[in-house]
């Protein structure tokens, strides 16, 4: 493996967001994905049979089967990419995640509420908390996570989804503070209304053209990963 290649592994990357992401990092020739996932089988269909302009042969997606919901799973996933790899993981993608149907705090059960904040945040927190020992070790790292603009504010029906995006958001910029010293970046991608084919159904009219499209987001998670902005001074970056 050559030095300018960089290790990146992309949690999620089955989703609507994550397989646009997963395509277009792909076809950066320096960039080597790793992937979680719970179907190993799914997960190739959907990566190696991909009709665009890029050879499937060519590209550097590397399919492994681990549960995000079990940290035992992700610390194994972890280390087994950094044996491959020498140690080296250059960035890390965090996009598991999913909105919730409203549901007021009074209707709320413990197991609705537990459910979304582990999809939301508690993901987010073992993959990051894993592998920043590895990036400490080589100091040098990255990582992106996918917020939400209710985790900035209150919103009556989304408490647990909000609680768990600002839980992301708090845990993103407390990792840049304790591990600056380490050349570790941290930044939380903050969009409005993501522009999917599931959102869409509800959507009004046509204010989807106002949402965040996933390509826009995959291309500013490359320009992060490529240190494009050396001197963004937050680490939150809003898309609205």
């Amino acid at each position: 493996m050559q030095d300018k290649e960089k290790v990146i592994i992309i949690t999620g990357g089955t989703g609507a967001l994550g397989r646009v992401v997963v395509s277009y990092l792909s076809k950066v020739r320096e960039y080597k994905l790793y992937l979680p996932v719970l179907d190993v089988k799914k997960a190739s269909n959907i990566f190696h049979n991909q009709n665009d302009d890029v050879n499937s042969e060519l590209r550097k997606i590397y399919i492994m089967e681990c549960n995000g919901f079990n940290h035992h799973q992700v610390k194994k996933f972890i280390s087994d990419v950094a044996t491959l790899e020498n140690g080296k993981i250059d960035a890390l993608i965090n996009i598991i995640g999913g909105i919730h149907k409203l549901c007021n705090v009074v209707d709320m059960s413990p197991e609705f509420f537990e459910e979304n904040f582990r999809l939301n945040f508690l993901t987010t927190y073992y993959f990051s908390h894993f592998v920043l020992k590895y990036m400490a070790a080589q100091k040098y790292g990255i990582i992106v996570s996918i917020g939400a603009m209710a985790g900035l504010r209150e919103e009556a029906g989304r408490f647990a989804y909000s609680l768990s995006k600002y839980s992301l958001i708090h845990l993103m910029n407390t990792i840049s503070k304790e591990m600056k010293d380490f050349n570790i970046r941290c930044n939380t991608i903050v969009p409005y209304i993501i522009d999917t084919e599931a959102n869409r159904q509800w959507a009004k009219g046509d204010e989807y053209k106002d949402w965040v499209s996933p390509l826009e987001i995959a291309t500013l998670i490359s320009d992060l990963i490529q240190d494009k902005y050396p001197k963004l001074k937050e680490s939150v970056i809003k898309l609205y």
